[in-house]
C-alpha cells in the first residue's frame, strides 16, 4: 500500500469506519479472467483526490422511468416529476444547510466527522433528485414509483402533477419528516410507502447525454455485479417486487421488514441519471437497509469482485474507491451490516 492510500486508510480507521485492508483488484493485470476492459479512449481521472467529491445530502430520490438515458438535466425536463420536485423543494423547503458557498470556495466540513466525504444524514438538508431505470409497480400507468435513501423505502403512486409532488415532499421528503412518520402517514394521500425488500440496492450511473463513459460502464458493471452475486447464491433483480398488501405503519414493523430485507440475500440493480464525477467513471452507489449509503468511483469490471466480497458481503469499505459515505461510522468491531 502506497503512502497516499495508507493515509486514507488511517484517516477512515480513526473515524471508526469499517474498512478492508485489501487490494481493490484481485485479478491479474492484464486480466486473465475475461472481466473485460474499458475502450482505449475511456479516460478516467486516477490522480485527483477522490474522497469528498460527493457533497453531503439528507435524502436521495430515484424516480422510475423505465429508461437508462435521459435529457441532460433531468430536473429541467418540462412536466416531469424531477422538474416538479425541484421546484417544490425550492418553494417549500428550508434554506440550504450547510449554506451554499461560491464556486471555488471550500465547502464547510461535515459536523459529524470533520472529514470531507464522511457524513451523517443530519449534516445536510440537501435533496438529490435522480431518474432511474426501474419500472413503476403502480396499478395506474401514469403513476411512478420513487426509491428513497437512506430511508430504504419505495413510494408508490406519485403522479407528475403539482398536488401529488407537493404531497410527496410534505409527507415524506421534507427534512423534518422522519422515516417513522413516513410509514405512519395516512393512506388517503394516494401514496403508499414500503420498505425495499433487498439486502442492498446497487445504482450505476448510465447517463449518456451527460457523459458517454458512464453509458459504457453501466451495462458492463451490471453484468459483473450480477455474475458475482449469483455466484455466491444471491438473487439479482432489475425490476421491483410488488410489495405485500398488508401495509404496516408502526415502527416495530418497519424495523422487522428492514432486518428481513438485510437477510434476504438479494440485490436490486438500477441505472441512474447523473450523480456527478463522470471523470471518475464508473460511478457506483450501494445502499443498505441499515441506512448506510456508499458512493464508489473508478470502478471497472476488475474491482467488482472485491466490492461484493468486502462491502456487500462483509460490510467493509474499500478506501481506494470511496467518494463518500453516509452513516458509515460504526462502533469499534462493528461493520456496515450491523445495526
Amino acid at each position: 500500500m502506497d503512502s497516499t492510500n495508507r493515509a486514507l486508510f488511517d484517516a477512515l480507521k480513526a473515524l471508526s469506519v469499517p474498512i478492508a485492508d485489501d487490494p481493490c483488484r484481485t485479478c491479474t493485470d492484464p486480466c486473465e479472467d475475461l472481466h473485460g476492459d474499458w475502450p482505449n479512449k475511456f479516460e478516467v481521472d486516477m490522480d485527483s483526490t477522490l474522497l469528498g467529491t460527493r457533497d453531503p445530502l439528507h435524502r436521495q430520490v430515484v424516480i422510475s422511468t423505465g429508461r437508462a438515458d435521459w435529457v441532460r438535466e433531468v430536473t429541467e425536463d418540462p412536466g416531469s416529476i424531477a422538474e416538479l420536485l425541484l421546484k417544490t423543494r425550492d418553494t417549500l423547503g428550508p434554506k440550504p444547510f450547510p449554506p451554499r458557498v461560491p464556486k471555488g470556495t471550500p465547502a464547510p466540513l461535515p459536523l459529524s466527522s470533520q472529514t470531507y466525504g464522511v457524513f451523517a444524514q443530519t449534516d445536510s438538508n440537501a435533496l438529490s433528485i435522480l431518474n432511474g431505470s426501474h419500472v413503476s409497480i403502480s396499478d395506474h400507468p401514469s403513476d411512478e414509483t420513487v426509491l428513497l435513501f437512506p430511508d430504504y423505502a419505495m413510494i408508490v403512486g406519485v403522479r407528475a402533477d403539482t398536488e401529488s409532488v407537493h404531497t410527496l415532499y410534505k409527507t415524506v421528503l421534507e427534512p423534518s419528516v422522519s422515516a417513522e412518520v413516513q410509514f405512519s402517514s395516512p393512506t388517503n394521500t394516494g401514496l403508499n410507502v414500503h420498505v425495499l425488500p433487498y439486502s442492498c440496492v446497487i445504482m450505476l450511473c448510465s447517463h449518456k447525454k451527460r457523459d458517454n463513459r458512464c453509458h459504457i460502464a453501466a451495462p458492463k458493471l451490471e453484468e459483473r455485479f450480477s455474475d458475482e452475486l449469483e455466484r455466491v447464491g444471491w438473487e439479482v433483480h432489475t425490476r421491483l417486487h410488488d410489495p405485500d398488501h398488508d401495509h404496516a405503519h408502526d415502527q416495530q414493523s418497519r424495523d422487522e421488514r428492514l432486518r428481513a430485507a438485510a437477510d434476504s440475500q438479494s440485490a436490486l440493480i438500477v441505472k441512474t441519471s447523473h450523480i456527478g464525477g463522470h471523470r471518475y467513471a464508473g460511478n457506483v452507489q450501494i445502499m443498505f437497509p441499515q441506512g448506510t449509503c456508499v458512493w464508489y468511483a473508478r470502478v471497472s469490471p476488475h474491482e467488482v469482485h472485491a466490492i461484493v466480497q468486502h462491502t456487500i458481503l462483509s460490510g467493509r469499505i474499500l478506501p481506494q474507491l470511496l467518494r463518500a459515505g453516509m452513516n458509515v461510522v460504526r462502533k469499534e468491531g462493528k461493520t456496515l451490516a450491523d445495526w
